[in-house]
């Protein structure tokens, strides 16, 4: 007699259990055992493209390929720290404890897309999918098994989009400038960036498609960040060049150096990040009629998500975007 049971079947009590993961689909990921109460003697049957990983506690006893496998101490040594003693006898009982999860071992894709900021200044739509296959499931499972205690394929799903978007958001958030000039370079890399993060977690990165949208202030730099290789070197870049536009156009017109500088100048609060010395802080002397007169202080805020300092009145953080409420 053969009782359904979800992913694989049940034998009656007096046959043996059958654990297996029959209906797989192309999409699916991971698929947890219903019943975590095992007898001595069941059969796990993994399938082709599947392993079988046991775990107990959060941590991992062992992990069964592809085949028909019987659960014996003789067989699988590791089940004996699973047994449990007859209270009052001292005997061994013939069930044991462990959830049983089947993961699957072949290709999957997945898309990301979101916003990351080009040296933590300048905003950067990203957007694009990956290949990948579990080639580790024993690492791949105790990552999972420490971020949650529900694991199903709809949650690693969501779990690898977020760990895709936030590696590429310090990614492209660690790039120099000078790596924004050729598109193909930056994919490289990115893909270099997230095969070591995927190995981390048991995973195989087999293809990565990287599309990068820059913003408009970000497209006003495009001529200056090949010969700047940090973002330090960017700013100084841009300040002699907005002093040298401006010299060049008073001399033609003195109204003019005033365009040019607006102009630039609408670049110029992006570069001002924690860490990095603007042309004029608030309170420094400035030049004004041939004298020094003294600037008055600029009322500020701190930005809580980037740590900046703002206008007060600021209702977005011009480094990171953030909102004011």
């Amino acid at each position: 007699m053969v009782i359904p049971f979800l992913g694989g079947e049940k034998k009656a009590k007096t046959g043996v259990e059958v654990i297996e993961w029959a209906n797989m689909s192309p999409t699916d990921i991971v698929w947890k055992w219903p019943n975590d109460r095992i007898r001595l003697g069941s059969v796990v049957v993994v399938r082709a493209g599947q392993a079988a990983v046991f775990l107990r506690d959060g941590k991992i006893m062992g992990v069964l390929e592809e085949g028909r496998h019987v659960l014996t101490t003789a067989n699988f040594p590791w089940l004996t720290d699973l047994l449990e003693a007859v209270p009052g006898v001292g005997k061994m009982m013939d069930m044991f404890k462990a959830e049983i999860y089947f993961v699957s071992l072949t290709e999957k894709r997945g898309t990301f897309g979101g916003k990351a900021y080009a040296g933590n200044r300048f905003p950067v739509k990203i957007r694009g999918d990956y290949r990948y296959k579990v080639e580790d499931p024993e690492t791949f499972l105790r990552e999972l098994a420490g971020a949650s205690t529900d694991i199903d394929s709809t949650f690693v799903t969501n779990y690898l989009v977020q760990t895709v978007m936030s590696r590429l958001q310090k990614f492209i958030g660690d790039l120099p400038p000078n790596d924004f000039t050729e598109t193909m370079q930056v994919q490289n890399k990115a893909k270099a960036f997230l095969t070591t993060q995927f190995e981390q977690l048991g995973l195989k990165l087999i293809d990565l498609n990287l599309v990068l949208e820059l913003s408009e202030e970000f497209e006003k730099l495009l001529p200056y960040l090949a010969s700047a290789q940090s973002w330090d070197q960017l700013f100084r870049i841009l300040q002699m060049q907005t002093l040298q536009q401006m010299a060049q156009s008073a001399g033609q017109n003195p109204a003019a150096g005033l365009g040019v500088g607006m102009g630039m100048g609408m670049v110029m609060p992006y570069m001002m990040a924690p860490g990095m010395t603007p042309a004029a802080a608030p309170g420094a002397p400035m030049m004004a009629g041939g004298g020094m007169v003294q600037q008055p202080a600029q009322q500020v805020k701190k930005c809580p998500n980037c740590g900046a300092n703002v206008p007060a009145d600021a209702k977005f953080c011009p480094y990171c975007g953030y909102k004011f409420g």
